[in-house]
């Protein structure tokens, strides 16, 4: 008998698929370069967040339509904490972010991507746009030569120009990541 939490996580899945091929059609986005990544083997893709990150699920869809591979992603740790983000995340390919479990999943030989930015890439400022805000982030250029993978780098080109913060309003993302998130 087939358990039920696996209809339910199947159905999430497909949702979030639609959600995300409906998203990339909407905003015409398209994936360069994808004929150059490799169809099979441990990868780790780092690139720029756009704001709140609304970007990752058309380049997720958009990487699989063109490699055949579901990417795994890094995901903020903050949102374990999270009940129901900790359970469905993983459902949708996301991994708490920890250099643990980035190299287990490069172990097996999976297509890993890396936003070394993190939220505080996700709330920049309007002013922030196309900044990379990794600060001193380099955790993931000691991941790939602790896994002997290589970095592909990649830039969302368009992501910072799908939400501006409103005048006087630009704080509340960022307190937000403060309080919930970081």
């Amino acid at each position: 008998m087939e358990n039920p939490l696996n209809r339910v996580r199947q159905a999430v899945f497909h949702f979030a698929e639609t959600g995300a091929a409906l998203s990339a059609r909407y905003h015409r986005a398209r994936l360069m370069g994808a004929e150059h990544l490799p169809r099979s083997g441990p990868l780790l893709l780092v690139g720029n967040h756009g704001v709140w990150g609304y970007e990752t699920p058309a380049f997720f869809h958009l990487l699989h339509a063109a490699t055949g591979r579901y990417p795994l992603g890094l995901a903020e740790r903050g949102f374990f904490k999270i009940p129901l983000v900790r359970t469905v995340l993983p459902w949708l390919g996301g991994v708490e972010g920890t250099p643990e479990n980035a190299l287990r999943s490069l172990g097996e030989g999976q297509l890993v991507v890396c936003y070394p930015g993190g939220a505080r890439e996700t709330f920049k400022r309007s002013q922030g746009r196309y900044r990379l805000r990794w600060e001193r982030t380099l955790g993931f250029v000691r991941l790939a030569m602790k896994a002997g993978v290589p970095v592909v780098p990649f830039a969302g080109f368009g992501v910072d120009d799908t939400f501006f913060w409103p005048p006087g309003e630009d704080r509340l993302g960022w307190q937000l990541a403060q309080d919930c998130l970081l």
